[in-house]
């Protein structure tokens, strides 16, 4: 056989084959790790361009809260007495900083600013501007144009309304890196509220409790800066209700009814309580402003609303434009320890009306004295009666201007400087041996214009104040009283003007109410319909004070009743501030019914005065408050030339 060959030319042309094909696969591997190797560097790339535009838009982000806090700021330095203007700020607003933010405020100098400060290193804000707004919304014409003030509501605070001025803030952050500058602008709106406090159906600055007995409800806005408790039988609030810290169904601590019953479940039209920022009635947050501890008696809390500032101390400025006594336009200061009594009266710009003149033998006329019991203070009072409708005579003497150096503002401000001590039936009237206070009478008509009436007295109401008629038109006073939601009656019109109470308490003395039965039991002082129209501002005695054990008497005594009022009316309009505890009328409240021997309660029928959302009582009374809206991204990427 002839022997068999081989060629090796096949496999020589495969090894070739799979030569090439092993390039080829070597040559594409390559190519996707090299595009791996790309993407992955072209994604580390675009992550840390990513970080570079994050950190870029938090230092704008902190130029936009350096003028808020700056803007702020100023307003607080001018007192709240102007706005200010684009040409206000230039000066004091960075244009073009270096290599950080050094402009921020300090930490530390304000609590409620926030702190930008860390990791900002490397940048440079080449743009802020502040812009006052129009009536339009659009940034004011010329630099020296303050905002246009506008109603709005408030953010964050269902149901609040207030005075608005409105800005915008701009700011431009740039960043260099290796792939080029960077630059972040985003704008935002913010704007200042003048929230008038008398706007509320109550708000309270501690806590507040309501906790009726009979059936109550409550119409219109409630609010407290502190916890708010309810309970007891049946409660129901209309409006929004809100605090700035808890809301608990139950008795506050130190009630001794705290876990020995089972409150009802109040009904809320507008849902559950809200948590919602507090209130700065000063501007300045209280704790800034205020301090016991030092030497000046003219910064120890928001009682000073209501105080004679001590002459020989400062009265800070936050303090001083606020507090009525300088901002009523007749003063009348009395001494009841000497007798005659002592009168001293002022016009709004402290001059002193001569003895003699017109106006002082005005005012002296509507003044009178009396003493009574009264049974919560377990005290004799001394009280300077204020004829209200004699009043009247005398402020018509006085031209009506808003500024109380040019006349009469609509805010009168009264006080007994005589020592308080406690007194018995039989202590003399002069002298320093009762409690004093002051006695509002004849008081259903007040000026036009409307009447504010300030004091650090407790002050007594008796009979109809501010319902603009006498007798049948009163709504308390007819047979069709109005229903817990229509304010209203048949043949009322309500022709009552603003007006407010301001005092260390408020009493409430019915139409029926008799001086010579106020030593007497229930049975010999009960009430008649009355009608009350006015905000009150007044203190409390809180729950548990010093460790009694005693309930406060809640918002549904927060005027004090001193008469039988059970299945009578007391018809409320207005609305009820708490700022302090009362100082001179302190004793707690002592309950009900005989045992007690100082009031059974009325049939509430309280509304919200309605009128002072469009006029509120004379005289300034509001929270500020400071809001930032959502801001807008304008530009996020590589600067522009």
């Amino acid at each position: 056989m002839k022997p068999t060959t081989h060629s090796l030319a096949p496999f020589r042309r495969r090894g070739g084959s799979a030569l090439i094909i092993a390039l080829i696969v070597l040559t594409l591997l390559t190519a996707m790790i090299g595009a791996g190797f790309a993407y992955t560097d072209q994604v580390r790339r675009l992550g840390h361009r990513n970080q570079n535009l994050a950190a870029t838009q938090a230092a704008a982000e902190g130029g936009l809260e350096y003028v808020f806090y700056a803007w702020r700021q100023w307003i607080r330095q001018n007192y709240g007495t102007r706005l200010p203007t684009r040409e206000d700020f230039i000066s004091q607003l960075p244009q073009d900083t270096p290599s950080d933010l050094h402009f921020l405020p300090p930490q530390g100098s304000d609590p409620t600013a926030p702190n930008y400060h860390a990791g900002l290193d490397g940048f440079a804000i080449t743009r802020l501007q502040i812009d006052p707004l129009d009536e339009n919304g659009a940034p004011v014409a010329s630099d020296d144009d303050r905002p246009y003030l506008q109603i709005s509501n408030v953010p964050d605070r269902p149901g609040i309304r207030g005075v608005s001025a409105l800005y915008e803030v701009t700011a431009r952050a740039r960043r260099e890196t290796l792939t080029g500058p960077l630059e972040v602008s985003i704008q935002r709106a913010i704007q200042q509220t003048k929230i008038p406090l008398f706007q509320f159906a109550i708000f309270y600055d501690d806590i507040l409790e309501i906790h009726p007995g009979p059936g109550f409800d409550l119409n219109g806005l409630v609010h407290t800066n502190g916890q708010l408790y309810t309970a007891h039988n049946t409660l129901r609030i209309n409006g929004y209700a809100t605090m700035g810290d808890t809301w608990e169904n139950n008795f506050a601590p130190g009630d001794p009814r705290r876990g020995n019953q089972n409150p009802t479940m109040p009904q809320f039209d507008q849902g559950e309580p809200q948590q919602v920022p507090t209130y700065n009635v000063m501007d300045v947050p209280a704790e800034l402003l205020f301090d016991e501890s030092d030497s000046n008696p003219n910064n120890d809390g928001y009682r000073e609303l209501i105080e004679v500032p001590d002459a020989d101390y400062e009265d800070p400025e936050e303090i001083a434009q606020r507090r009525f006594y300088n901002q009523a336009g007749l003063k009348i200061l009395l001494d009841s320890t000497t007798d005659p009594p002592g009168l001293v009266v002022k016009r709004g710009d402290g001059s002193t009306v001569e003895p003699g003149s017109a106006l002082y033998g005005e005012v002296a006329d509507a003044l009178s004295s009396g003493n009574f019991r009264d049974n919560r203070e377990q005290s004799q009072v001394y009280v300077t009666n204020v004829d209200i409708q004699k009043l009247n005579e005398a402020l018509a003497l006085m031209p009506r201007d808003e500024d109380p150096a040019a006349g009469f503002n609509g805010v009168v401000y009264i006080a007994d400087t005589g020592a308080n001590a406690d007194g018995s039936p039989s202590a003399t009237p002069e002298g320093g041996s009762m409690k004093k206070g002051i006695r509002l009478q004849n008081g259903s008509v007040l000026p036009d214009g409307g009447l504010t009436i300030a004091t650090d007295n407790p002050v007594y109401v008796q009979g109809d104040y501010n319902t603009g008629a006498t007798g049948a038109n009163v709504p308390s006073n007819r047979a069709n009283n109005p229903d817990f939601t229509q304010p209203s009656a048949q043949n009322y019109d309500r022709e009552s003007r603003p007006a407010a109470i301001l005092a260390d308490a408020v009493m409430v003395l019915s139409n029926a109410w008799s001086d010579a039965n106020s030593s007497l039991g229930l049975s010999n002082r009960v009430a008649a319909n009355t009608t009350i129209n006015a905000a009150i501002l007044s203190g409390i005695v809180p729950t548990n004070d010093g460790g009694n054990g005693r309930y406060s008497g809640g918002a549904e005594n927060f005027p004090r009743f001193l008469e039988r009022w059970s299945n009578v009316n007391f018809t409320y309009y207005g609305s009820m501030i708490q700022l302090f505890r009362s100082e001179q009328f302190d004793n707690p409240w002592l309950g009900t019914g005989s045992s007690a021997n100082v009031y059974d309660a009325p049939r509430r029928r309280w509304f919200f005065e309605t009128g002072f959302l469009a006029e509120s009582p004379p005289g300034t009374l509001e929270a500020v408050v400071y809001s930032r809206g959502q801001w807008t991204l304008l530009q996020r990427g590589p600067a522009t030339p």
